[in-house]
């Protein structure tokens, strides 16, 4: 059985991150893969931690270990897909569903931590719409929907951040998995306009998931996620990065508009709503 604690999460995902490097010795773009996630995964335990720090009504400990043991194994599932996909970069995985797995094999009977594990790479109505979270009483749907936000505004943050920072290391990965296509889906522009996150079921390429990671700014749930990213000046930095790899100027000009605009409201409306 798991032990909630982080100490007990760190042993079991170091063991997992050691299984799949050596089933992928001889893939050099899946090596670089693993290393690219090990360091993700600490980054967004790390973001989760300020996101914490920042908030002006704390959690009591123990749901703030709680939020931590989420976002340390939220994405232990990729040990798991880095070998299938060394096998076939092309095949789709749903990298949450195999952490809720590991974590249902180890023991964890904790149905909240396993939804909110499970669809933090899901849409808020993905997880919303599960029966099993369905299921869940009132005050387990709450829990699950704090871990679920917290996992997802901390992994978005460390994921920009990382572009940011070491683009490099980002696209060497992605364009494996999505090759170019020199084209952008008109679905996920829609979804972009409309203020939503993309449908990554019309990506097609390497352009699509670039938009697709920048449209995540419209499923960031919490005030300080806001205030971090205007802290740290993210938006402005992601899309300098991106106007490097989408060759398109005015498009990404547009786009960084209709996102700078939804930061500006979402921080006056979440802004409003917390001193009420």
């Amino acid at each position: 059985m798991i032990e909630e604690n982080l100490t007990s999460a760190l042993d079991l995902l170091n063991k997992k991150i050691k299984e799949a490097s050596n089933q992928i010795k001889y893939y050099t773009w899946c090596e670089a893969f693993v290393q690219e996630k090990v360091k993700h995964t600490m980054d967004v335990l790390a973001v989760a931690q300020e996101l914490l720090s920042m908030r002006k009504v704390p959690f009591s400990n123990e749901q703030a270990e709680r939020l931590l043991f989420g976002a340390l194994m939220h994405d232990i599932g990729r040990f798991r897909e880095i070998p299938l996909l060394a096998q076939n970069p092309a095949s789709k995985h749903d990298h949450g569903k195999y952490s809720a797995d590991i974590l249902r094999e180890e023991g964890l009977t904790d149905e909240a931590m396993l939804l909110a594990i499970q669809h933090h790479g899901h849409r808020t109505q993905d997880l919303e719409t599960d029966i099993l979270f369905r299921r869940l009483s009132a005050e387990q749907q709450t829990d699950c929907r704090q871990i679920f936000e917290v996992i997802q505004d901390a992994d978005k943050i460390a994921n920009w951040q990382l572009y940011a920072d070491n683009p490099s290391m980002v696209n060497h990965i992605n364009l494996v998995k999505y090759p170019p296509t020199k084209e952008i889906s008109k679905e996920i522009l829609q979804n972009f306009k409309n203020n939503e996150i993309a449908d990554y079921r019309f990506a097609k390429g390497f352009e699509d998931f670039l938009i697709g990671s920048l449209s995540w700014i419209f499923e960031i749930h919490w005030l300080v996620s806001f205030q971090l990213l205007q802290k740290r000046n993210l938006l402005d930095r992601v899309f300098f990065q991106a106007g490097k790899d989408v060759n398109d100027p005015l498009l990404l000009m547009n786009l960084q508009r209709t996102a700078q605009a939804f930061l500006d409201l979402k921080l006056e409306e979440l802004s409003q709503k917390e001193a009420s």
